[in-house]
């Protein structure tokens, strides 16, 4: 028998130029599992032909679709936050390391979120998901686990492929006793867990008459950005209900996670998400027992005023853009 098993698999991913052409891949990515697929659109012909089943049929339509989970890793995120968001700052000096600004792309005749083509070593098999976009990015944190990350993706096609040699992340991942938080500005030491979803809502079915069986480009729509904070109820969460939940004012969120280990002397791997306007749309503290009171706090970043809704600034070794 042969060993046939998830641990010997390998993801890899390459920033394309060209939509429905697929390249070598340049980067390691791990990951914990994947839900990626071809979705052909099966149709049945309704010609009445005497037929007592299901007739002859076609496929129409062809895409792929599917998730990477993955624990985050500093030195790799990078590629996938570009590819998610699109707009990239310049590499900033910071000490001997770099910072990196992500944001979402903006409309434009001359714009375009980014896509890749994505290898993943099946073992029997290796399959290339060519012309990859990012629809949904999620970040969740617990107690004692990683901080992980699901991307939703949408693309063009599946061809055969093999993997190349590359080299694996040489960082541990980020985790939850890296993370701490701020509300409105203050220090917010309650947090037991969080959920952040950043949605591109990309186009989908975009099929057009040209002799192509496959989508043509497709591009985000509005984007979203709400989370979940579950939270240790107290005078200082109570406070986030009053002041911002009840009056409907909006107030900034930011999260940072900061590594143990060091992209530079002095400069640790850090990744901080900041949403400078967010509107809490629930922040209940129910009672559900004789054990600790705890209160879920639901939020919608905005975009006002110019100001961006989420910017996920990366500090890490690279001196260049991850677009570059």
């Amino acid at each position: 028998m042969s060993i046939i098993q998830g641990s010997g698999s390998k993801l890899q991913i390459g920033l394309e130029s060209t939509w429905g052409t697929k390249v070598a891949p340049t980067v390691n990515i791990g990951y914990t599992s994947e839900t990626m697929k071809l979705i052909p659109n099966y149709k049945e012909e309704d010609t009445l032909v005497g037929a007592k089943t299901t007739g002859r049929m076609d496929t129409f339509g062809k895409k792929v679709e599917g998730d990477i989970n993955l624990i985050v890793h500093p030195d790799t995120i990078g590629w996938l936050l570009w590819e998610h968001f699109g707009a990239e700052g310049n590499a900033t000096a910071d000490g001997s390391a770099y910072t990196h600004a992500f944001t979402h792309v903006a409309a434009g005749a001359a714009t375009s979120l980014p896509h890749f083509t994505m290898v993943i070593d099946r073992i029997v098999s290796a399959y290339a998901f060519v012309s990859c976009k990012s629809d949904q990015m999620k970040l969740s944190c617990k107690v004692n686990d990683y901080l992980r990350a699901t991307f939703s993706l949408r693309g063009h096609s599946e061809v055969n492929s093999t993997i190349v040699s590359l080299t694996d992340s040489a960082t541990k991942g980020l985790k939850f006793s890296h993370g701490s938080v701020t509300v409105g500005g203050a220090s917010y030491a309650e947090v037991t867990g969080f959920d952040l979803t950043d949605s591109n809502n990309l186009e989908n079915d975009l099929y057009v008459m040209n002799g192509s069986a496959y989508m043509m480009e497709i591009e985000p729509n509005a984007r979203s950005t709400t989370g979940t904070m579950e939270v240790l109820y107290s005078s200082t969460t109570e406070g986030t209900r009053s002041s911002y939940f009840l009056t409907a004012t909006p107030c900034s969120v930011v999260l940072t996670f900061t590594s143990d280990e060091e992209a530079a002397t002095d400069a640790p791997y850090q990744l901080t998400i900041t949403l400078p306007n967010c509107y809490f749309t629930d922040a209940s503290p129910n009672v559900n027992g004789p054990e600790r009171l705890r209160q879920t706090l639901n939020f919608t970043a905005s975009q006002q005023s110019g100001t961006e809704a989420i910017t996920v600034t990366l500090r890490d070794a690279r001196s260049t853009k991850y677009s570059a």
